[in-house]
């Protein structure tokens, strides 16, 4: 049980560290910088991680290219409209926006990247995961225990200081709009934004401008006249 869970543990963090990759490479190409794309502080996109996991479990049935194509696609843009969606409730914050590509849904899953993970599912069904299959197969399996264990202490450790992170982060800046101590880059935006605000560092500077955090518009209070004697 523990060697099985240590070989998908393994497969999942490889599908991570790919996506991470993928995902700094094409925002190299369309912003000209490099950002770090993904939820942790390590090189990891677990939805990549958790996707090629996924995909591999519900349709390694079918060999059959088209079927892989469109449930692939399908089951991967659910998830990941799913995951924003959750992930937006519990940090006010969203990871990703399609908004300008065409044929979106919310922002939050589009006709391209249906495209791409679709494409992505037919390679890991009946290329990628065949050879990782193979690969932890020459490994000795005390190797993969050990590995599996190291490995997911790190990402559990990785997790948590993200979580704390986020959570303080999130209630240091939200703090310093309510109180009118936010720096004028922060005012600036928010004058553009009203709704969204970008997160910053500790000097009030945008820390990375592909995460927005939204924060609920502050009702305003109606003063009534005193009524003329």
């Amino acid at each position: 049980m523990l060697y099985v869970a240590s070989e998908y543990f393994l497969w999942f963090l490889t599908y991570s560290v790919a996506g991470w990759i993928w995902e700094v490479i094409l925002f190299a190409f369309t912003d000209k910088k490099f950002i770090n794309r993904g939820f942790l502080f390590g090189p990891f996109c677990p939805i990549y991680g958790a996707g090629g996991i996924l995909m591999w479990l519900t349709l390694n049935w079918t060999s059959n290219i088209f079927i892989l194509f469109f449930l692939g696609g399908l089951i991967a843009c659910t998830m990941e409209f799913i995951i924003s969606y959750v992930m937006e409730k519990l940090f006010h914050a969203r990871w990703w926006d399609y908004s300008r590509n065409r044929f979106n849904i919310q922002g939050r899953v589009c006709l391209l990247g249906f495209t791409a993970f679709a494409c992505f599912t037919v390679l890991v069904v009946k290329w990628i995961q065949p050879g990782m299959i193979w690969v932890t197969e020459q490994i000795p399996r005390d190797v993969i225990i050990g590995l599996g264990i190291g490995l997911g202490a790190l990402f559990a450790l990785d997790f948590t200081l993200t979580i704390c992170r986020l959570c303080k982060v999130h209630q240091k800046l939200a703090r310093r709009i309510q109180e009118g101590k936010a720096s004028p880059v922060l005012r600036g935006i928010g004058r553009i934004l009203p709704l969204h605000k970008v997160v910053m560092d500790e000097d009030g500077f945008p820390r990375d401008p592909s995460i927005v955090v939204k924060f609920p518009q502050k009702e305003e209070t109606e003063t009534k006249e005193p009524a003329a004697k």
